[in-house]
């Protein structure tokens, strides 16, 4: 599994963890905080896929452009 894979991997896991917190208890005064992580969770993904998918669409660039 390549860096990003791995990152993204442990990124779903936090997301997956944050989620299970939070349903785990009634909200109330931490509806806000729970809010706050799953988006910041969400976003760390999104950057990390994003970085990932980037990498990937160079690394097509790169073998296109030697053969």
């Amino acid at each position: 599994m390549s860096v990003e894979g791995e990152n993204a991997r442990k990124q779903a896991d936090k997301m997956l963890e944050a989620l299970h917190k939070y349903n785990s208890q009634i909200l109330g005064d931490d509806l806000e905080d729970s809010i706050i992580e799953r988006i910041n969770n969400a976003k760390e993904l999104k950057d990390i896929l994003d970085k990932a998918r980037e990498q990937q669409l160079k690394a097509k660039e790169d073998y296109l452009n030697e053969t």
